[in-house]
């Protein structure tokens, strides 16, 4: 479990850009968090998207 302070701290993000990843990371479940900081509750996370370019 680690802090939003922390986690920042080590990915050398801004505190609170970190923040709202960790809020939609939440909403989303792919992250956990509570009192005590924020933990992921998977061994592995493993994502699949597309990118395309906006439309005109």
């Amino acid at each position: 479990m680690v802090s939003i302070r922390e986690l920042a701290r080590l990915l050398r993000r801004d505190i609170r850009r970190v923040h709202d990843d960790v809020v939609v990371l939440a909403e989303e479940g792919i992250i956990e968090r509570d009192a005590g900081g924020v933990f992921v509750p998977f061994a592995e996370i493993h994502t699949d998207f597309t990118l395309k370019t906006k439309a005109a």
